[in-house]
């Protein structure tokens, strides 16, 4: 998608989250993968990213950045490796020591950060495949939230398996109550989590559909948050 305000196009693709050292204030993964089609039927073909990295790396200009949420007044720290394989764009990135770089290394390690993505510029398309993309301009690499509006793309069971909302919504609510972070943070997590509930609310109005399997992941879903009433830990949604 092409974001005006920053000049260049976001994409996420999958990017993964491999391994975080709070000591060390380190964290590793993917910005981005290959072959993977995006949300835009774009799909980035290995070596994309060769030239890029080479000119604007860490053993060139070193312009690359590591932002949370493609937010260029939040820089998390430059990559201190920066490198393609075989899977995707690979990188390892040492967190600033402020408050909000603190508070990502806090939603790493309790699980609600694990996504990444990229702000590139497209250079070059396949000539016979114009949706794979053969070279890109990267500006930076970004730490992402799984986000409310991409479960309303498809509901529950196109965007996100039941069981995966389920654990999606656990690790906000363990984060929630649990989580040691600054009020900015704690107001995001509580935003995002009431987003999820607002789908539950809505869903649970809605006229049930006719049953195509025994249990279909909608149902999963709502009847784990039914469940969770008698925990009280959705009593006041309804």
């Amino acid at each position: 998608m092409y974001n005006p305000i920053l000049g260049y196009h976001v994409k996420r693709i999958s990017g993964e989250l491999k391994d975080i050292n709070i000591e060390k204030r380190t964290v590793s993964g993917y910005f981005s993968v290959f072959d993977f089609k995006d949300s835009d039927g774009d799909i980035i073909s290995k070596g994309a990213y060769k030239k890029t990295i080479e000119e604007n790396g860490i053993r060139g200009k070193n312009r690359i950045m590591h932002l949370l949420q493609h937010d260029p007044t939040k820089p998390l720290g430059k990559p201190t490796f920066l490198e393609e394989d075989e899977y995707g764009v690979k990188f390892q990135t040492t967190i600033t020591d402020t408050t909000y770089g603190t508070d990502t290394l806090k939603l790493y390690d309790d699980g609600v950060y694990k996504e990444h993505s990229v702000g590139i510029l497209v250079l070059r398309r396949d000539d016979s495949l114009s949706e794979v993309i053969k070279e890109v301009m990267m500006f930076e690499g970004s730490t992402v939230t799984w986000g409310a509006n991409e479960l309303a793309l498809g509901g529950f069971g196109k965007s996100m398996k039941g069981n995966k909302f389920i654990e999606r919504y656990n690790t906000l609510q363990k984060a929630f109550y649990n989580g040691t972070y600054t009020d900015e943070t704690f107001l995001l997590i509580e935003k995002q989590k009431k987003a999820m509930e607002q789908m539950i609310r809505d869903s649970l109005l809605k006229e049930e559909p006719p049953l195509s399997t025994p249990i279909a992941e909608a149902d999963k879903i709502k009847q784990y948050f039914k469940d969770l009433e008698t925990k009280q830990i959705i009593k006041n949604l309804f």
